[in-house]
């Protein structure tokens, strides 16, 4: 996936250095960067463009970045503060702060920055694919409060992020979930799914999961997640 930036600082140089820096170091991962010199011009971006991760000085003319946080405080971006003004950082309420997910202080090691850069994209895409699947999965009658279609869901977010989890679900899949949900028995992993998808077959309607799994006696956790899986990254992979 890719994903808007948008890097607002009204030291000019700074900003053009930072665009420089992404692009060199996650060139996959960038649909644009957008540059603005201070807050009012920030805030008519952010409405125009829609950013999806916004790089903010909280220093700057005609408004400074706490009237841009609460300006958009409803907005669904996700902000890293570049600031060297502390009285400003310390200004930061819990309130004004949600959408914050790091904070670094002028001057800073860029490579820190592209880590953190890197983590929020592979978390956004993350939750962007957990979304699609459940998605996917509400044509069946799961429980969405079991264990096993949580288990499940998980399941599909790693295949699509790591295909070559599906040659052995048991030994690559299924530990990788039990470590996520702090499970010392793998097995229980399997028996969980087994388990939730038995009963969405129970409650489903019998032509629509035929129209998936022709027969549903020979319908294992692997069979569905690969079935799930070549589905989700036909439709949303780009």
């Amino acid at each position: 996936m890719k994903y808007k930036f948008l890097i607002v600082d009204d030291d000019a140089n700074m900003a053009v250095n930072l665009s420089k820096i992404i692009k060199e170091n996650m060139p996959n991962l960038i649909e644009n960067i957008k540059i603005c010199n201070d807050g009012v011009e920030t805030i008519e971006e952010i409405d125009k463009e829609k950013p999806d991760i916004l790089l903010l000085d909280l220093k700057m003319p005609k408004a400074n970045g706490l009237t841009v946080i609460d300006k958009i405080s409803e907005e669904n971006i996700e902000i890293i503060i570049i600031s060297g003004e502390a009285s400003l950082i310390n200004s930061l309420t819990i309130f004004n702060s949600k959408n914050i997910k790091k904070i670094y202080i002028k001057p800073f090691l860029s490579e820190h920055l592209i880590g953190e850069l890197k983590y929020i994209c592979h978390k956004k895409e993350e939750e962007y694919i957990r979304n699609k699947a459940e998605d996917e999965l509400c044509v069946f009658s799961f429980n969405k409060c079991s264990i096993g279609y949580k288990y499940l869901i998980e399941c599909l977010v790693k295949t699509y992020e790591r295909e070559e989890l599906l040659v052995n679900i048991e030994k690559d899949l299924f530990p990788l979930i039990a470590q996520k949900f702090h499970i010392k028995k793998i097995q229980n992993i399997k028996w969980s799914i087994q388990k939730t998808i038995k009963s969405m077959i129970r409650y489903t309607d019998t032509e629509k999961v035929y129209s998936y799994f022709p027969n549903t006696e020979t319908l294992t956790p692997k069979l569905f997640i690969m079935t799930l899986n070549k589905l989700i990254i036909t439709k949303y992979k780009k």
